[in-house]
Order: C-alpha cells, then structure tokens, then sequence
C-alpha cells in the first residue's frame, strides 16, 4: 500500500472509524506518518458520526444510496 496524502489519509481513517473496521484504520496508520493523536482523532470522529446517525461519505456508502434511489 503506498503512502497517501495526509488529507486523504485522515478521511480513510474516519471512514474505518464509522464503519468499526479497526483492523484497516491501524494498516493505515502503520503504514502512512500521521501522529497517534491525528488517528485517534479521525477514527472517533467516524464513531462519533455513525452514533449521531450522520451518512457515510465513503465510496461504497454512496454507491449503495445511488443503487437504491
């Protein structure tokens, strides 16, 4: 998994954090320089939004809304 852009890395993380995936939020940390508090950060925000039952903006999310309309 190459490195990615801070900006986009940060959204990964928050999307792993609505979606519960712990596993792929840690890849992402390990694998790209962010501070532990920056990923700790982004991945309670995504909790947070799927707790105050905010949408999903990740691909996969949007793609299924699209499909059902």
């Amino acid at each position: 998994m190459p490195r990615m852009k801070r900006k986009d890395l940060l959204t990964a993380i928050r999307v792993a954090g609505y979606h519960g995936d712990k596993e792929r939020a840690f890849l992402l940390y390990v694998k790209n320089w962010v501070s532990l508090r920056a990923y700790g950060r982004e991945f309670d925000a995504g909790a947070a939004m799927r707790r105050n039952g905010d949408p999903c903006d990740c691909f996969d999310c949007r793609k299924g809304e699209t499909d059902a309309a």
